[in-house]
């Protein structure tokens, strides 16, 4: 529909792979890298990369299509699938224009590095394959599926990069083991080639972390200097990956690996990040968590780094499940590499009907800053099997890239409305939601005759009451509060008398709870969607004392 009639054509898979390439034709709003893998050149499944010039309101003004015209006759084979990865490279080259990465992981396995022109137009390419590396890839190896900007690792002044190859067998088994997957961190220079290079396999990780078929390298994501070391990290997906917490172990759940990296290319230490992390029964089989991934900037301005994970085999949808509509994650990261919290993004928040079977939501991710000009980091998302075209009858497998705008609170795209709050008795508190249809709800104990602090929190995955500054109730509730009728309620069925209220447009941490429990009022930072709005209200100041003062 943003194209035009008969651009896509069945199975181009549009938006295989998406990336933000900044104000490239200089109008002042951020444009957009699309991949269609399958698009036809002059040969079959050759590929093709979409530059779209994008207007704030996420539509498309124009767009110019790179194939094997522009790199010249030849070029590109038969199935090479060219755009099968995508990556925003800074200015290369020093001549002021943003320049681009593209994997085509079909073709002899190789990244070619385009030297873009304001228009977005081809000015020049260099093609990194193995000759480059000066190593054989292995027949189908995947070099190439996933790339990624690291920024400049060996402090040379040149930006570098990482490049999955997420069918490598090369580990330390023996006999070697099959498609456990391997990264290569390629350190540049400003003509598109490799200086040097350095493998990340097993090797690094450990005998025995990596299991045949979990394709380490399905995708890469740069995300900056997560453990203040001075040094750029790495994220890696391993979507096939099934060391979950169910007994018996799930089958291709997925995972995410945070590396810890040293400016030799090595790994100093990694965290994984699979259903451990997001508890039991959060991933399903065939989930594919970790199919792609990408740096969202702080979204919730904690100072630490967040993380966008596609899971598109997720089939928790509304009304009723369906088979690969998909889901993305957005998880608030530590600085260990952990998640302190998450939230998840599928047909929920979209509306209903927007995702059909198989449309594989979170193929690609793509961080294309603040389009919107709101303040927060917007996300465009790749749905490669997505056949809602304008062809009668649609066709299958054309694509698209659904651009999210995104707030700063918990990732949700759409603001949760219901019927929610906290209530009381002489001896316990209840916090609850209703989602139209059913209550959920958690208590705590109180302390008789004693003023108490009662704190209900929920960030779209948990629950949680708080007496006094310690959580006394834990559970889990993934979703938006479905509705629009309902009021926040406070106080109902309440036998005492309430000192203090707060409401809060977020839902905030031990650490921040704990503060105001200890009137730290000074450590709970404004949340502001807009300069000037009202975020929370305070009715009394906390005393710790039952004395009624408004």
């Amino acid at each position: 529909t943003e194209l035009g009639t008969g651009v896509l054509d069945d199975t181009d898979y549009f938006g295989t792979s998406v990336t933000g390439i900044g104000d490239l034709n200089g109008d002042g709003v951020n444009d957009l890298a699309v991949g269609a893998r399958g698009d036809d050149g002059s040969e079959t499944d050759q590929g093709a990369v979409y530059i779209l010039f994008m207007d704030i309101s996420g539509n498309v003004d124009s767009y110019y299509k790179i194939n094997d015209t522009d790199l010249g006759t030849g070029v590109l084979g038969s199935n090479d699938l060219f755009g099968g990865s995508v990556e925003n490279i800074g200015d290369l080259n020093g001549d002021g224009i943003t320049d681009l990465a593209v994997g085509a992981y079909n073709d002899d396995q190789a990244v070619y590095i385009l030297f873009m022109n304001t228009n977005g137009t081809l000015n020049s390419y260099y093609k990194i394959s193995e000759s480059d590396l000066g190593v054989v890839l292995d027949i189908n190896d995947k070099f190439g599926r996933a790339v990624t900007n690291i920024g400049d690792l060996n402090d040379d002044g040149i930006t570098d990069l990482a490049v999955g190859a997420y069918t490598d067998d090369d580990d330390i088994d023996a006999p070697p083991g099959a498609d456990q997957g391997a990264v290569y961190i390629l350190f540049m220079n400003i003509t598109g080639g490799v200086d040097s290079h350095y493998k990340i396999n097993e090797s690094d990780l450990g005998a025995g972390v990596l299991d045949d078929n979990d394709f380490f390298g399905i995708s890469v994501a740069g995300i900056g200097d997560l453990n203040g070391d001075g040094v750029e990290d790495l994220a890696v997906g391993a979507y096939a990956d099934d060391d979950d917490i169910d007994a018996p172990p799930g089958n291709n759940q997925g995972a995410v690996y945070v590396l810890f990296m040293n400016i030799t290319g090595g790994v100093d230490s990694y965290y994984k990040i699979n259903e451990s992390d997001l508890g039991a029964g959060r991933l399903d089989d065939s989930d594919f968590f970790g199919i792609s991934l990408e740096n969202i900037g702080d979204l919730n301005s904690d100072g630490i780094m967040d993380l966008a994970v596609g899971a598109v085999g997720d089939d928790d949808n509304i009304p009723s499940p369906g088979n690969g509509q998909g889901a993305v994650y957005v998880l608030f990261m530590n600085t260990t590499g952990g998640v302190d919290s998450y939230y998840k993004i599928n047909e929920s928040d979209l509306g209903t009907g927007m995702l059909g079977v198989n449309d594989w939501f979170g193929y690609s991710l793509a961080n294309v800053g603040d389009l919107n000009n709101d303040g927060f980091v917007d996300l465009a998302v790749g749905v490669n099997g997505d056949d809602d075209d304008v062809d009668a009858p649609p066709g299958n497998g054309q694509g698209a890239v659904y651009v999210l705008f995104m707030n700063g609170t918990t990732g949700e795209v759409i603001s949760k409305v219901g019927s929610y709050g906290i209530n009381a008795s002489n001896s316990y508190a209840v916090g609850y939601i209703n989602n139209g249809t059913n209550d959920y709800s958690l208590s705590g104990a109180l302390n008789s005759h004693k003023w108490n602090q009662v704190v209900y929190t929920y960030d779209g995955s948990r629950q949680k009451i708080y007496i006094n500054g310690e959580v006394k109730s834990d559970g889990p509730l993934t979703g938006n509060i479905i509705g629009d009728t309902g009021n926040l309620i406070l106080g109902d069925l309440f036998n005492g008398t309430i000192d203090d209220v707060k409401i809060y447009n977020r839902s905030l941490s031990a650490e921040q709870i704990f503060a105001l429990y200890n009137n730290r009022t000074d450590l709970i930072v404004s949340q502001e969607l807009t300069a000037g709005d009202n975020w929370s209200a305070c009715i009394t100041p906390n005393d710790g004392t039952e004395d009624g003062i408004e």
